[in-house]
């Protein structure tokens, strides 16, 4: 068992803050053996939740609090203050409490037993004698495995069980509802801040607030909903309130960021009876009220602009932290060397830098690897890829790179221009002399291997792309195992068509250039596993100096050919990379799907990095100089993603805007503006009795003078489709009813 003493490693309890994030809760750092205090800024009405990010970034060296979702509260019962007295008061008022997960460091009977409530519930803080109501807004608690100040651990105690030590925190979705005369018996007049909003509150508000100053900042929201750990109704209530927020700042149209939640909800709520009722509405219902409580804090984000946003369009710019800082090109002289290359060209230094590892890389013998620190060796292979936005600079950074890193030798293929996975294998092969038999005769000719290295280059990516989306195609299959160094080729072929490269006997480099509009369609053969082996630049550089002297080649001595020879790294950069292989073995650590190989990228690159100087030995600053150009590509690549979705949601708002004016011609017929104001009316009638209703009161709801030209049950499943309302079955009252009922939908009719 892991107990957060002064021995435990800060590990330990990152682990346990992950653990609690994946569940659904809010883990928040503490000092060791402390009740208190959490960062600034994450509890009380106006705390933000933590993102995954932020749990990363802090410092668990202490104790572990959680802040409750906005739909859990806990029961804190102090027996030393009287607390089992108070709790006997209230269960004698209010009904038992059902059996549910406690957490203690006591054995007295005091603890904090945990419940489910609807969202905007606010109950009394101090109801009864030496209780206290723990909510999202008030307090926070401390968990396993965090010390208690006296020294006492503190537990997950499963209620029906009094013995049993659960192994981990529960799911908030598993936790017992707090029976309904509790809430109602302690239910306090809610603020602004703690309510949730009214249907004609969020109608009103959606009506209101159509601005659309920065529509691109929707996008931050889209992707944090894209990134989401942890409990999906959490998310949900979070990633609500702070859309809301932005759409009241003007940001964007408040319907957009509820349209855009609802899509995510329906997608990723497997649930039918959470994701078709009233799950998403109260959400956004308590959204809205928090909007409307903290209006300084949308005048904030209404008068500072998000980064690389242009202020006129709303449109994401190109961010300048997609190429590589200053810092990195002063850290070395051939850094600085290679940029004032690519600056007399006119060219990004990013591209060429990576141009200029991908040729120092060709030019080692394809006997020196990677060690095999993990798994087995595996080859020095690099492979790049060169993004740019406005179709030009690709080609220009591979010559510049050329000329910095020139060779004469006669066994290298460089370029190779493959169209194919065969046409790369093919490049390595030759016809050579098959040599005389016993009675001196020439033997016929044999195709082999002649060349010993290659570099390929691919000027447009997406011509590559459009090769492997043919039937039987190779190509991708060929370059992923040629990035390992592994076998290539096919031995059931026929003679005059056998193609053969054997593992570590050739050496491969490649580049690939990609205008953005094309770079994510690369990006999404990530199940594939072929963009996790790229290494991405921009081909735009704003730092390009215009008056840079043209510096020369590069002093570069290439290895010597010697079998067997690895690369050897710092005992504290091995130490670095079986750990993080190993915490992902036992499912403790979880990375992005797009960096499954980070160390192996980063392991390539800080390789190419030292033999540039012409070393085979990888100290720690050749792996942070490494690290330095993978989080740039992951930026790159960022960037890539981002622009594809831009483009999609543009497509997207064009399909909408035609289907919009398809549906107008029906509209302005007389039938199509009763059907909606039928509909309408019915929806609104529903929510206004926030419980299921009859046929005929829908039909009452509806203008005589509509339901003249449409029939009712027409309006009723146009409410169904626009979630507006949902039709549900009871038990018929008597032989007339056909137990038909609508109740309210997860959307507001605006």
């Amino acid at each position: 068992m892991t107990v957060l003493d002064d021995d435990t490693t800060t590990t330990h309890a990152l682990e346990a803050a992950r653990d609690l994030l994946a569940r659904g809760w809010a883990p928040l750092p503490l000092p060791a053996r402390s009740k208190g205090a959490p960062p600034a800024g994450f509890t009380g009405y106006a705390g933000r939740y933590p993102t995954a990010a932020q749990v990363e970034a802090w410092d668990w060296g202490g104790n572990i609090a959680i802040r409750l979702p906005p739909d859990v509260v806990g029961v804190d019962v102090d027996v030393y203050h009287g607390g089992d007295t108070g709790l006997d008061e209230l269960q004698d008022r209010y009904g038992i409490l059902p059996p549910t997960v406690w957490s203690t460091s006591r054995e007295d009977g005091s603890g904090i037993a945990l419940f489910r409530v609807p969202v905007g519930t606010t109950l009394a803080t101090d109801p009864a004698t030496g209780i206290d109501m723990i909510q999202a807004h008030h307090r926070y608690m401390v968990v396993h495995p965090s010390l208690h100040p006296e020294g006492r651990i503190y537990q997950w105690i499963d209620e029906q069980d009094q013995t049993e030590y659960l192994d981990g925190p529960p799911d908030p979705d598993d936790l017992p509802q707090l029976p309904w005369a509790w809430i109602e018996g302690l239910t306090v007049s809610k603020t602004e801040a703690a309510r949730a909003a009214t249907p004609d509150e969020v109608r009103a508000f959606v009506a209101e607030h159509t601005a659309q100053a920065r529509p691109a900042a929707l996008r931050g929201v889209e992707k944090r909903l894209a990134e989401y750990v942890g409990a999906r109704h959490d998310t949900l209530v979070e990633v609500a309130c702070w859309a809301l927020r932005e759409a009241a700042a003007g940001l964007y149209p408040a319907q957009a960021a509820v349209d855009m939640l609802h899509r995510w909800w329906m997608r990723v709520m497997d649930d039918p009876a959470r994701r078709d009722g009233g799950e998403f509405g109260s959400a956004v219902m308590w959204a809205v009220a928090q909007v409307h409580a903290e209006p300084e804090r949308v005048a904030e984000i209404a008068t500072t602009p998000p980064p690389n946003v242009d202020l006129e369009t709303g449109e994401i710019v190109e961010p300048g932290w997609a190429n590589l800082p200053e810092q990195f090109w002063q850290a070395r002289p051939v850094f600085g060397h290679i940029r004032a290359a690519a600056h007399n060209r006119m060219v990004s230094a990013d591209a060429v830098l990576l141009a200029v590892l991908a040729r120092v890389v060709m030019l080692t013998p394809p006997t020196i690897a990677l060690p095999a620190i993990v798994g087995s060796r595996v080859s020095l292979n690099l492979f790049t890829s060169i993004i740019d936005a406005s179709g030009g600079g690709k080609s220009a950074a591979v010559n510049v790179a050329r000329e910095l890193v020139p060779h004469q030798r006669d066994d290298i293929a460089d370029p190779i221009l493959p169209s194919s996975g065969e046409g790369l294998i093919e490049a390595y092969m030759g016809m050579v002399d098959g040599g005389v038999d016993d009675d001196g005769k020439k033997r016929p000719k044999e195709r082999r291997q002649v060349m010993t290295a290659g570099l390929a280059f691919v000027d447009e990516g997406q011509g590559l792309l459009a090769q492997s989306e043919r039937s039987g195609s190779t190509i991708m299959e060929t370059i992923r195992s040629a990035w390992m160094g592994g076998d290539l080729g096919q031995h059931n072929a026929t003679e005059e068509r056998r193609r053969w490269l054997k593992a570590h006997r050739y050496r491969l480099s490649m580049i690939v250039g990609f205008q953005l509009t094309y770079a994510a369609s690369l990006i999404a053969d990530g199940e594939g596993g072929t963009p996790q082996r790229f290494t991405f630049a921009l081909a735009s550089d704003p730092t390009i100096d215009e008056h840079a002297a043209w510096p020369g080649p590069i002093e570069f001595e290439p290895q010597a050919t010697v079998q067997g020879v690895d690369i050897s790294f710092d005992d504290e950069l091995v130490a670095g990379i079986r750990r993080r292989r190993l915490e992902r073995s036992r499912g403790t650590l979880v990375v992005d799907p797009l960096d499954t190989h980070q160390d192996l990228r980063r392991m390539k690159l800080a390789a190419a990095v030292a033999l540039l100087e012409g070393r085979t030995h990888v100290d720690v600053e050749d792996w942070e100089l490494a690290a330095e150009i993978d989080q740039t590509s992951c930026a790159v690549r960022t960037l890539a993603i981002e622009h594809a979705r831009s483009q999609s949601a543009r497509a997207e708002r064009a399909r909408a805007e035609r289907q919009a004016e398809r549906e107008a011609v029906v509209l302005d017929s007389v039938e199509g503006r009763a059907l909606v104001s039928g509909a309408k009316s019915i929806a609104r009638k529903v929510h206004k009795v926030g419980e299921p209703v009859k046929y005929g009161a829908c039909r009452d709801a509806v203008a005589g003078k509509h339901r003249d030209v449409v029939d009712v049950e027409q309006m009723l499943d146009m409410g169904v489709a626009e979630k507006w309302i949902t039709e549900l079955r009871v038990e018929p009252e008597h032989r007339q009813d056909d137990g038909r009922r609508w109740g309210p939908g997860e959307a507001v009719p605006v």
